[in-house]
């Protein structure tokens, strides 16, 4: 007896499982002609204008409430949109962090007024995030972060560098890891990805909305 057999599988629902077929016929003529080797990209495919259009037929964000622009539907569903996304080798990478990552981020520790903001723009396939957590000289050893957010009448001023974060040319939004207090010691304490707020650096600056505790990486 081996460990998988202690694992009890599930079947996908019959109502998620329906959403392959619309999902395939769309695919197959939007893909018709993309070479291999484009294909082979997929997660890291750019294409906003794609997004836009998976967007509008209500695949982005398919978990996310209805109330933010999601259609409420079970992680299923996205099981079953992403298996052929990547099959197809769409080009999924212009909304991958946002989908994937940064929506349930805020979904769970966003305030309402970020929620409300944010949400529905990733559920349009309008608002592109990355992560940034590397930095030089410190590499993927996250307890010597160095960038730091001081809080000000403004908002956040974040002063730093972040390295390895994929996508980030293309993106609208970075929700980031930060200090807002302590030093660069190979300690977690004041490593944070939101102090009154998640913090998200965008284009035009940080903003955040409102208290949503410290968030620590330990």
């Amino acid at each position: 007896m081996s460990q998988l057999d202690s694992l009890n599988p599930s079947a996908i629902p019959l109502e998620d499982e329906a959403l392959r077929h619309e999902v395939r016929i769309f695919l197959t003529e939007a893909m018709r002609g993309v070479p291999a080797h484009v294909r082979a990209r997929s997660w890291m495919g750019y294409d906003p204008a794609f997004s836009r259009e998976l967007g509008r037929r209500g695949w982005l964000g398919i978990t996310f409430p209805q109330v933010y622009g999601g259609a409420g539907r079970s992680a299923f569903a996205r099981y079953v949109l992403v298996e052929e996304f990547l099959n197809f080798g769409a080009p999924v990478g212009s909304h991958w962090i946002a989908d994937r990552q940064s929506g349930p981020l805020l979904l769970k520790y966003g305030t309402e007024a970020q929620k409300q903001r944010y949400l529905p723009a990733i559920c349009r396939g309008e608002a592109f995030y990355c992560i940034g957590m590397s930095e030089p000289g410190a590499g993927s050893d996250l307890a010597s972060v160095r960038t730091r957010a001081v809080h000000n009448e403004s908002g956040w001023l974040l002063n730093g560098q972040k390295i390895w974060t994929t996508n980030a040319h293309n993106c609208h939004f970075m929700i980031a890891l930060v200090r807002t207090s302590g030093e660069a010691n190979r300690s977690p304490q004041g490593l944070v990805a939101g102090d009154r707020g998640l913090v998200l650096a965008g284009r035009h600056g940080a903003a955040h909305h409102g208290p949503v505790g410290r968030q620590p990486f330990l």
